[in-house]
């Protein structure tokens, strides 16, 4: 009875050792994966936020550009302001030397001076005129240059920003 007894308790140490290295090799399976599934994860944020860092450069890139191409049409509209301020400047004076040379003309016959006030009605006509002529193309270039390009890359930057704050913060979180 003595020896049964002992194989029985040597028995159910042996199920109880196989059970217990069971758990353990299941434990150690489950920590492994966990830590394999854990390494994806990692990889995987950091890819998103290599991503997202490589789309925050090429937006700043592009937002560079588009003041670059504001700045630019700014300036030409400046110099084309100066121009035109010269040309109608010049204008003016040519206007104002007639006008001189009229008075003292003027004096001499009524008739004449009609004549004359028509001549600088018809300049006067004339040069306004060739001002807008000569205005509106290049208004109208300017105003191409600005509208629609730069309000669609105003608008894109805005959301690509928006858009990158907001996997930013998702990425933070």
């Amino acid at each position: 009875g003595d020896l049964e007894q002992r194989e029985s308790e040597i028995h159910v140490k042996e199920i109880e050792s196989l059970r217990m290295q069971r758990l353990m090799a299941e434990m150690r399976e489950r920590c492994e994966k966990r830590e394999k599934e854990l390494d994806a994860l990692e990889r995987d944020v950091a890819e998103q936020r290599f991503r997202l860092v490589e789309r925050e450069q090429a937006l700043e890139h592009r937002e560079d550009v588009t003041t670059a191409l504001e700045r630019q049409v700014r300036r030409y509209e400046i110099e084309s302001q100066d121009r035109w301020e010269n040309v109608f400047r010049r204008a003016q004076q040519e206007l104002d030397s007639q006008q001189d040379h009229l008075q003292v003309r003027e004096m001499e016959s009524l008739p004449e001076r009609e004549r004359r006030l028509r001549m600088l009605q018809n300049i006067e006509q004339q040069l306004t005129h060739r001002e807008r002529c000569l205005r509106q193309p290049e208004r109208d270039m300017v105003r191409s240059m600005l509208q629609p390009e730069l309000l669609t890359l105003r608008e894109e930057n805005l959301h690509l920003q928006a858009q990158s704050s907001r996997q930013r913060s998702e990425l933070d979180a």
